[in-house]
C-alpha cells in the first residue's frame, strides 16, 4: 500500500491518506463483500501486465544503449573497487551487503519466508514436485528478471542521482524515456502488482487465521478488520519506516520458518524422489493424494 500511494500522491498530486481509503475500499469489497470478480480480472491481466513491463524496461535500455557498458562498469566497480575491498576487509560491506541483499530479495519474492505454501497447496497439479518447481520459477522470475530491469533503468536515466526513493525512483527513470506517460505506465503496474499482492497476503492470513482458530467464529473477522487498518497505516507511513517494519518482520517469518523447513525436508526430498523415478518412465508424474506423505515416508523407509 506504501508503494501504491506513493505512485500516485507524486504526479497525480493525491493525499496517501486518500489512496489508502481507496484501497481498504477495494480489497474491503473483495474479502467482506463478496466481488471476487475484482480479484479475478486483476489476476487476469497482471502476467500481461508484467510482461508489458519489461517490454518497456527493455526500452529504456534500448533508448540509453550507449550508457549500457559504463553502467555494467559501474556495478563491478561498486562491486569490486578498492574501497569495496577495504570494507570487505574490515567485513562491515559484506555484512551490509548481505543483510540488504537478503531482505530485499524477500521482499520481493518471499523465498523462505513461508507466505506462499498456502497459497501454492491450493494449486490443482498432478505431483506436488510441478507446484514447487513453478514457484522457484516465480521467485527467478520476479528477482532476477523484474528487480534486475528496474535497477538497470534506474543507473542508465540517471534517477539515481537525485533524492528520490522508492517507487518514485522508478517511475522518474522511466519517464526519462516516455516521458510523462513514464509516470503513469509505472503507478499503473504497481497498482496491479500492489493490488493482486494485498489481496493475496489477506488469503494467506485468512487460511492461517483459521487453521490457528478452527473454533472461534469471529477470528477470521477480527483479521480482515486488522488487516484494513495496516493497509491503511502502511499507506501514510514514511517509507524508510516502511522498509524497518518490513524488514523486521520479514526476519521474524524466516526463522519460524526456516525451523519448519528442517524438519519437514525429508518429506520433500522424498516427494522429488519419487517425481524423478517417474519421470524416467512416464512424461506426467502423478502423486496419489489421498495417502498422507508422512505414513507414506514412513512405510517406504521401514
Amino acid at each position: 500500500s506504501n508503494s501504491i500511494a506513493g505512485s500516485f500522491s507524486g504526479q497525480a498530486e493525491l493525499p496517501p491518506l486518500a489512496i489508502g481509503v481507496i484501497l481498504v475500499a477495494l480489497v474491503g469489497l473483495v474479502i467482506f463483500g463478496g466481488i471476487k470478480r475484482l480479484s479475478t480480472v486483476a489476476s487476469y491481466i497482471v502476467p500481461f501486465m508484467a510482461f508489458a513491463y519489461i517490454i518497456l524496461a527493455l526500452v529504456v535500455l534500448v533508448t540509453h544503449a550507449e550508457w549500457i557498458a559504463a553502467m555494467f562498469r559501474l556495478i563491478i566497480d561498486s562491486a569490486f573497487g578498492v574501497q569495496q575491498a577495504a570494507g570487505g576487509v574490515l567485513g562491515y560491506s559484506v555484512q551490509e551487503a548481505f543483510r540488504y541483499g537478503v531482505a530485499r530479495g524477500l521482499f520481493s519474492n518471499d523465498a523462505g519466508a513461508g507466505t506462499t505454501p498456502s497459497m501454492h497447496a491450493a494449486a490443482n497439479v498432478k505431483h506436488p514436485v510441478n507446484q514447487g518447481l513453478s514457484g522457484m520459477l516465480g521467485v527467478f522470475v520476479t528477482t532476477i528478471i523484474v528487480c534486475s530491469c528496474t535497477a538497470f533503468c534506474i543507473l542508465l536515466s540517471g534517477a539515481l542521482n537525485g533524492s528520490l526513493t522508492g517507487i518514485q525512483l522508478t517511475q522518474a527513470a522511466f519517464s526519462s524515456s516516455f516521458g510523462d506517460l513514464g509516470y503513469w505506465l509505472v503507478a499503473a503496474a504497481m497498482f496491479l502488482f500492489g493490488y493482486t499482492t494485498l489481496l493475496a497476503n489477506m488469503y494467506y492470513g485468512e487460511v492461517n487465521t483459521r487453521y490457528l482458530f478452527p473454533d472461534k467464529k469471529h477470528a477470521v473477522t477480527i483479521y480482515r478488520i486488522f488487516a484494513l487498518c495496516l493497509i491503511l497505516f502502511g499507506s501514510i507511513v514514511p517509507v524508510i519506516s516502511m522498509w524497518e517494519f518490513a524488514d523486521l518482520f520479514g526476519a521474524l517469518m524466516v526463522l519460524f520458518n526456516v525451523i519448519a523447513l528442517f524438519r519437514l525436508s525429508k518429506y520433500v526430498a522424498f516427494a522429488l524422489k519419487d517425481y524423478q523415478e517417474q519421470k524416467k518412465i512416464c512424461d506426467a508424474p502423478l502423486w496419489d493424494y489421498d495417502e498422507d506423505i508422512v505414513e507414506r515416508y514412513r512405510s517406504r523407509n521401514r
